[in-house]
């Protein structure tokens, strides 16, 4: 992978065109109001404080901050029923477009593509947009069904974000919640129970001994944060999904039906505080 300034290590098939547009990229000669890059393969951002890797369909791996782990995955995840059968959907596919744009000290990453079902049928199109700041990050989502589907009680479709849980032992979460209660629990180096996290979770900071790592919405109480430990049920992760929340948000046995063509759109921005 070629390095883009600081910023972007852009990787391509070998094409003289694109070649001498890297060549004058590592130049420093990107600015503002410059074209959009595409980038079909994938590529690795890297700043003084963030580092990650966009794959190839659109997700984000091994997120890093100054150097240290802090999620190992990032996608988007929908749990639907179409036609009676049960269907977990993961962003997997290869992405049908995403490029990459900078704005001064900021990084612009626009990708696209479909989601299939474990029959490999196209049940979404998302779009994704991400913006690398110096001290932050801000990702939004939309998707938009492709078929009529089933849902019960929470958002078919979501950011699911997982992590090993030794790469974040020992770190409190400081969470407050839609109703304004706060919590504080520490993620346990050895698992010896399950504790009690908090559902509806609309800010969650991940405390070390070097800054906070703050998740948070722009659109205050129209997207929520849930947080599992994973080794309750002999995983290994910890996972924390990012979902919008629904107008009606009612438990019931009969599930709503959303026809094709409904979006879901959540937001949400990971911001780096070093003391």
């Amino acid at each position: 992978m070629l390095n883009i300034g600081n910023v972007i290590n852009y990787k391509r098939r070998t094409n003289l065109k694109f070649f001498l547009l890297t060549m004058l990229l590592i130049a420093g000669t990107m600015t503002r109001g410059d074209e959009w890059i595409d980038s079909p393969d994938g590529f690795e951002y890297k700043s003084n404080v963030f580092s990650c890797k966009i794959t190839k369909n659109g997700s984000l791996r091994n997120l890093k901050i100054c150097g240290e782990n802090l999620f190992r995955q990032m996608l988007i995840f929908g749990r639907i029923k179409i036609n009676e059968k049960e269907e977990r959907i993961f962003q997997t596919s290869k992405a049908t477009e995403i490029k990459a744009k900078s704005e001064g000290v900021k990084t612009l990453i626009k990708a696209s593509g479909s989601l299939l079902s474990e029959a490999k049928e196209k049940v979404a199109e998302y779009k994704e947009e991400i913006i690398f700041a110096p001290d932050k990050i801000q990702f939004s989502y939309e998707v938009t069904t492709t078929h009529e589907m089933e849902m019960k009680s929470w958002t078919p479709f979501c950011s699911l974000i997982t992590t090993p849980a030794s790469d974040i032992a020992g770190r409190a979460v400081d969470m407050v919640e839609l109703n304004g209660k706060r919590s504080i629990l520490e993620i346990q180096k050895e698992y010896r129970r399950k504790l009690p996290w908090p559902k509806k979770i609309v800010q969650a900071k991940i405390v070390s001994d070097e800054g906070v790592v703050e998740i948070s919405f722009p659109n205050s109480g129209k997207e929520i944060i849930s947080i599992a430990d994973g080794r309750a049920w002999k995983g290994k992760g910890v996972e924390v999904v990012l979902r919008p929340l629904l107008k009606s948000r009612r438990w019931k046995s009969n599930p709503d039906t959303r026809k094709s063509g409904t979006v879901f759109q959540w937001s949400f921005i990971i911001t780096y505080d070093k003391y």
